[in-house]
């Protein structure tokens, strides 16, 4: 990328002039050619990200909606259908509530088939809130492309009870995938909370090992006291008070060992638990 932009300044500098009255040299070519070069799809950006699948955190998803990646590749990388994957971005607070006032735009956009809509209203039994939630739409959106779509809905009903097999193959294929994508949902659930655990654990970890530092020193502060102390034992010319000082040193640095040594033996019970 850096090769390419020198290369371009490289370009605009021979040209010289402006660009307004160029009518289009070979320079001008070569430097939109170059330009084109610089401007990557989404899609290719975060492939990496997209390629995680169902390992993709909330800050992954949240990463990809920031950068305008459709939510339905997002969704489809999940191996999530729409109710599902609605949830998982409710539970990770990345839904955008929409502003009043919106209704003529969003009928505009949304995106609902009348097969798509009898499998949500019909086979699944979802509300109509419910399903403008999911679409990102308001409820007046959704009924009136009820109404827009009112005889292809019929016609499409009609269908389902002169096939009453069909409709209960279809409920048990939609209640296997919404286990499936609910069993997904929950191994995200899990994974979310084992990243929580195991950053405490690291936490806690160095917690210990400052503290196992601290226990160590303090020791040796100890050792020293009363291998003076000892000495001090044998020199009868020193003052009774100065041998109580530093008695009463050791007790304190014996007090401040308690706690640490406490907070050790703690940790070591619980890695042997």
């Amino acid at each position: 990328m850096k090769q390419v932009r020198i290369k371009i300044n490289d370009l605009i500098d021979r040209h010289g002039g402006t660009f307004i009255t160029c009518e289009g040299c070979s320079i001008c070519t070569e430097i939109d050619g170059l330009q084109s070069s610089l401007v990557r799809d989404p899609l290719e950006q975060f492939q990496p990200i997209l390629d995680k699948g169902q390992d993709m955190t909330r800050s992954d998803i949240e990463l990809l909606l920031e950068h305008q990646v459709q939510r339905r590749v997002i969704k489809k990388h999940l191996g999530m259908g729409d109710q599902h994957f609605f949830e998982l971005l409710r539970n990770f607070g990345l839904l955008k509530k929409k502003p009043k006032g919106d209704d003529e735009m969003a009928r505009g956009k949304l995106n609902l088939t009348v097969d798509e809509f009898i499998q949500l209203k019909h086979i699944e039994k979802l509300s109509i809130m419910k399903i403008a939630e999911m679409k990102g739409v308001s409820d007046p959106t959704i009924h009136h492309w009820m109404k827009k779509h009112k005889a292809e809905i019929g016609n499409a009903l009609n269908g389902l009870k002169n096939a009453p097999q069909v409709h209960s193959e279809a409920k048990e294929v939609s209640e296997s995938a919404r286990k499936v994508e609910a069993d997904a949902g929950e191994s995200l659930a899990l994974k979310a909370e084992l990243e929580s655990k195991d950053s405490r654990i690291e936490e806690l970890e160095g917690l210990l090992a400052e503290a196992e530092s601290k226990i160590d020193h303090l020791t040796g502060c100890c050792d020293d006291l009363e291998s003076e102390i000892g000495q001090l034992r044998n020199a009868p010319s020193l003052s009774v008070d100065y041998v109580q000082a530093l008695q009463e040193r050791v007790a304190d640095l014996e007090t401040q060992l308690a706690p640490i040594r406490q907070l050790a033996y703690l940790k070591l019970k619980q890695d042997l638990a």
